[in-house]
């Protein structure tokens, strides 16, 4: 029976609108930023430019998040070198469409071989038509080969598999339908999630973990670093604009600009003017530290 991974220090990560992974902070923190949402309520975070440790994957969740205004599921995946976790956490559904991040990272998860270390890089570009898409890439730490992003095993597009969304007519205005796509990337999702849990059954998912970890302790890695301080998390609405976002075909590309000794880089004040803007934000927060979401 693998041992579950509660003693590791746990990092709660988000997604901003920019493509960049984020903590919930405070005013005193010198590496926060201010940011203000639609109301004109100011929260802080912590800005992380590159992509999540170098790890395992030790979870793969759907869990339902208690807010004072109301209820909001997550998908929640974890990332974990056995000293420490990286615990990436994205809202379901938006405005009651599915998060395209989820969709991104699911149209991969077929293909993922849990048994192999990893780690996890969001990204953010615009297409021909100037629409921004969003997207979260999965790399292998230790590739086999040349390509060492796990490739897409489901496509947009008319000659791939995901539905299209559906131009449809109500109250005399025009809107896209995104149901019948939407439904069939969440059965997909709940696919993935059950043979990750089977695997996770299994003695080798808890010896690689063990084995990496004590590879770690082997290099003299700081234990201080690896303290058991879980971090908050709050609900956001920062990694969808619909007017801005579309669900067209994504391209998995190599990423070839993060750092193997510590992925996770602060980001600078000075270089994050320009994400200090207007965002849909929730003061609320829970601390997950006796209860974490696997």
């Amino acid at each position: 029976m693998p041992k579950k991974m509660n003693k590791t220090k746990t990092t709660f990560l988000s997604i901003d609108r920019n493509g960049i992974f984020f903590t919930r902070s405070d005013k005193d923190n010198p590496n926060s930023v201010e940011v203000k949402n639609k109301e004109g309520q100011v929260s802080y975070r912590e800005l992380f430019d590159g992509g999540t440790i170098d790890g395992y994957i030790s979870g793969l969740t759907i869990k339902d998040v208690k807010f004072s205004d109301g209820t909001v599921r997550y998908l929640y995946i974890a990332v974990t070198n056995g000293l420490e976790t990286d615990l990436v956490q994205l809202q379901l559904f938006y405005n009651g469409k599915m998060n395209v991040y989820v969709k991104n990272l699911t149209s991969v998860l077929p293909n993922l071989d849990f048994s192999k270390q990893v780690n996890l890089v969001p990204s953010t570009s615009k297409n021909n038509s100037n629409y921004v898409n969003r997207s979260i890439y999965i790399n292998y730490v230790n590739p086999d080969d040349d390509v060492n992003f796990v490739p897409l095993a489901h496509y947009y597009g008319d000659d791939g598999d995901i539905p299209n969304p559906v131009k449809t007519e109500k109250l005399g205005e025009e809107y896209w339908d995104f149901q019948e796509q939407d439904e069939y990337m969440y059965n997909i999702l709940n696919e993935e999630i059950k043979r990750f849990n089977e695997y996770r059954k299994t003695t080798e998912y808890s010896m690689n973990i063990e084995s990496l970890k004590n590879s770690l302790e082997n290099q003299n890695v700081d234990m201080n670093k690896y303290s058991n301080n879980n971090e908050n998390v709050a609900k956001s609405d920062d990694s969808v604009n619909n007017k801005e976002s579309d669900d067209t075909e994504t391209k998995n590309t190599t990423n070839k600009d993060y750092n193997k000794e510590t992925n996770k880089k602060l980001v600078s004040k000075e270089d994050m003017k320009e994400a200090m803007v207007l965002e849909s934000s929730s003061s609320d927060s829970i601390n997950f530290e006796d209860d974490l979401p696997f």
